[in-house]
């Protein structure tokens, strides 16, 4: 499995891009994902999906991508037409993982970032973080 990442938050606020195997290893990869923390601000998932679909472009087309979403569950932009050009990237799946109070979020924005129910996830802060990177590392082989 290939691994990149985007920080983000508002427009006008820091973005952190980790560009393809930016982890050489689950350690790494841990310790990078352990380290984040919330920028704060206004949440602008659609340019974040966007620099995604930009990401997706270099990557290496032969191996399956996951793109996992994490957001608080209320983008300040619509996520929607981003969020469709990556649900049709052949041998990709999509996710979205909603950090704040699973009653507060926009389940129907999850569903449009995802195009599947079954691809939302509604739990909080730390424990998801912690359960997308155990699950993380156990999807991809130790190098």
């Amino acid at each position: 499995m290939q691994v990149a990442m985007i920080v983000y938050s508002g427009l006008s606020y820091r973005r952190e891009v980790f560009k393809w195997n930016f982890a050489k290893n689950n350690q790494q990869f841990k310790k990078t994902v352990l380290a984040l923390r919330a920028i704060g601000g206004t949440t602008n998932t659609k340019k974040a999906l966007e620099i995604g679909l930009e990401l997706m472009e270099t990557r290496n087309k032969s191996i399956p991508s996951l793109i996992m979403v994490v957001t608080d569950g209320r983008s300040a932009d619509d996520p929607k037409i981003p969020a469709e050009q990556l649900q049709r990237v052949p041998n990709t799946w999509v996710f979205a993982a909603a950090t704040g109070d699973p009653e507060a979020v926009d389940k129907k924005e999850l569903l449009q970032i995802t195009g599947n129910i079954n691809h939302v996830i509604l739990q909080s802060g730390r424990e998801l973080a912690a359960d997308i990177t155990h699950c993380s590392t156990n999807l991809t082989p130790e190098r």
